[in-house]
């Protein structure tokens, strides 16, 4: 079994709370990662003597089911290993399975599959951001590519050697809400005589950036720094494209007592929700909840994290 890194699931009691348990029921963990939210939905089922049940997990890292399968062994879950991908809880007739895929892809991968619970953390996992082939973190020397699905063709270094000052300028703005955005994207224009291929030479330029404009600060430095890495991301990975898919996905696959649970972490993210919801209006109900003080003690990483629940509006 694979070794658990440091990633902490935000928000599992809330999830818990939200979450309506019931037998034959069908679940969808949109995010895998290391497991915590999966094993959330099944501690609950079996907390209420509840049996029978689907669990569906996607991840694009095939790690994030070895992740899981090991935290069950470590919360004593008995299980039995039906497939490479499928297992069956000791005593029940629930099942697990993974899908290899990003989740913009169920509607392909289960077609007429109804779902009782969809849920999607859109936060990075913590074993990606210490995996050096993503290059996701900032804090290592790392190839600068950020996809997480490597059957993306666009890496972060295409993207900074590739777009235009207009684009760089609007990708920053949109995806990061960087200010003076356009400094940032003229110096990038600038140094990128020689294609920028790590992590460390990409940071350099922007600490240069960030020395101009705000001086010396190490503290404003990597809050920008965060910023910036948070909009190649997106970009890279189409974030902003597959929330917008699963949500009209969720709206032609819910069944009528289900809801869709989606943990954002930024404001790019909810107003991606606000503006679906204002298009389904009427349609749609929609509950917000924070983490709990305990959490943000034990967890920091939940300090932004909120948490949406949508559901059928009552006719």
């Amino acid at each position: 079994m694979a070794k658990i890194n440091k990633h902490i699931p935000v928000m599992t009691t809330n999830v818990k709370g939200a979450f309506l348990a019931k037998p034959n029921g069908v679940f969808v963990d949109c995010t895998l990662g290391s497991g915590g939210h999966s094993i959330a939905i099944l501690e609950k089922l079996l907390s209420q003597k509840i049996s029978s049940a689907q669990i569906y997990c996607t991840d694009l890292d095939l790690r994030a089911w070895e992740y899981f399968q090991t935290l069950l062994e470590t919360k004593q879950i008995k299980f039995t290993v039906i497939s490479p991908q499928e297992l069956k809880i000791a005593g029940t007739e629930i099942y697990c399975k993974f899908l290899h895929s990003n989740f913009n892809s169920l509607e392909r991968i289960l077609p007429t599959v109804k779902f009782d619970f969809l849920l999607a953390d859109l936060g990075p996992s913590q074993n990606s951001l210490e995996d050096p082939s993503y290059g996701l973190s900032y804090n290592k020397t790392m190839p600068l590519d950020m996809r997480l699905d490597k059957n993306l063709q666009v890496n972060a270094a295409d993207l900074l050697q590739g777009l235009g000052f207009k684009q760089l300028k609007q990708l920053f703005r949109d995806y990061g809400n960087i200010k003076h955005e356009g400094d940032l994207a003229e110096r990038i224009v600038e140094q990128r005589i020689k294609r920028l291929e790590t992590t460390s030479e990409f940071n350099a330029i922007v600490q240069a950036h960030v020395a101009d404009k705000y001086g010396d600060s190490q503290v404003t430095y990597r809050k920008i720094l965060a910023k910036v890495y948070q909009a190649l991301r997106i970009a890279v990975n189409l974030e902003y494209d597959n929330l917008h898919g699963l949500l009209d996905l969720a709206a032609g696959k819910l069944t009528a007592d289900g809801k869709v649970a989606i943990i954002t972490f930024h404001s790019g993210e909810e107003q991606i929700l606000d503006i679906w919801l204002k298009q389904h209006r009427g349609k749609f109900q929609h509950q917000v909840s924070k983490p709990q003080p305990a959490e943000l003690s034990a967890n920091p990483r939940a300090r932004s994290a909120k948490l949406h629940i949508l559901f059928h509006a009552s006719k």
